[in-house]
């Protein structure tokens, strides 16, 4: 060998043990091609499969669900009791018999009630599935801080006539 050959520092000298005779005197060749391919995950013993991190097991979902669920509850929330209403004022600005209004009345509330729950279950089924998501949250305490607005609403309208009955002179009364 030539001395720069064995000063060269990108050559590296390799040991090779004697191996047992091949039966045919063909030459063995190494592939030209050692890329690994991807097998199948049907293929794979169970145990590999409990090794796969979550985020590569599950397949993404699309994003426009989240906001059509979003969307559809906040659209039930403000426009469900606002369809209802108006009819309401309507048949009440007719001045129709009671025993005509009254079914009326009973089916439009009903509505407004049933778009009200429904705001809200569409608003848990995105929150629930779709944990991530900045509008489900924005919208879940949105919705909450209403509720409680409401609430404490109602405790100060009864506080309020609770006082007003108290400070009566109600003279006629027995």
């Amino acid at each position: 060998m030539d001395n720069n050959e064995t000063n060269n520092p990108y050559t590296q000298t390799v040991e090779v043990t004697p191996q047992a005779a091949q039966t045919d005197n063909a030459p063995q060749t190494a592939p030209a091609d050692i890329t690994p391919q991807p097998v199948p995950a049907s293929e794979l013993p169970p145990e590999a499969l409990r090794t796969l991190p979550l985020e590569e097991a599950r397949v993404p979902e699309p994003k426009s669900y989240e906001k059509l669920l979003c969307f559809l509850s906040l659209g039930l929330y403000v426009f469900g009791p606002t369809a209802s209403g108006i009819p309401m004022y309507i048949v009440e600005s007719m001045n129709l018999q009671s025993d005509v209004s009254s079914p009326i009345f009973s089916v439009l509330s009903s509505f407004g009630g049933v778009t009200y729950i429904a705001a809200w279950v569409l608003m848990i089924i995105a929150r629930v599935k779709y944990k991530k998501s900045v509008f489900a949250k924005v919208l879940m305490w949105v919705y909450i801080g209403l509720l409680v607005a409401a609430i404490i609403a109602v405790i100060i309208l009864v506080a309020t006539c609770i006082n007003a009955l108290n400070n009566c002179n109600c003279s006629g009364m027995g």
